[in-house]
């Protein structure tokens, strides 16, 4: 995202810029078990609206994984310093930058993605989760992507 501290990365080094060409895909990820296919898309309006369709008896908890992937859409990660060279005045800043980060933290706290995978009794639901993410990493992981 132009403004972002890693789009600044990307530019100096070369990974973007005039002439590069960005691929952008409607589909972020797809998942299949016994024939069937669930796809996480890009546009999570889309994917609310079918995994709901799929399994209307997870619809809270639905609705409650599309609330904190709206959040990780506002994370930005500060690359500007190194983790360990981050001093007072740079971890206040970071703090801001991170905010929306430790909103979509709190809404999982506690919880890897096999907890989260418990939330859903659809199994192609639980199989997209633990295909996209390994089941001992944070729950907030799967949104933050």
């Amino acid at each position: 995202m132009p403004g972002s501290e890693f789009y600044k990365i990307w530019s100096t080094v070369g990974a973007i810029g005039e002439g590069i060409e960005i691929k952008c895909h409607e589909a972020m990820y797809a998942s299949e078990l016994n024939g069937k296919c669930l796809v996480l898309w890009q546009d999570l309006d889309r994917t609310e609206k079918e995994k709901i369709a799929l399994s209307p008896e997870n619809t809270v908890e639905l609705k409650k994984l599309i609330v904190a992937c709206k959040l990780g859409q506002k994370c930005q990660i500060p690359a500007k310093v190194p983790f360990e060279c981050i001093g007072l005045i740079e971890g206040i800043k970071m703090f801001d930058v991170m905010k929306e980060s430790l909103k979509l933290m709190k809404l999982y706290q506690g919880m890897n993605i096999e907890d989260l995978m418990t939330c859903f009794k659809h199994p192609l639901i639980r199989c997209a989760i633990s295909d996209f993410c390994p089941k001992e990493s944070i729950a907030s992981s799967l949104p933050m992507a």
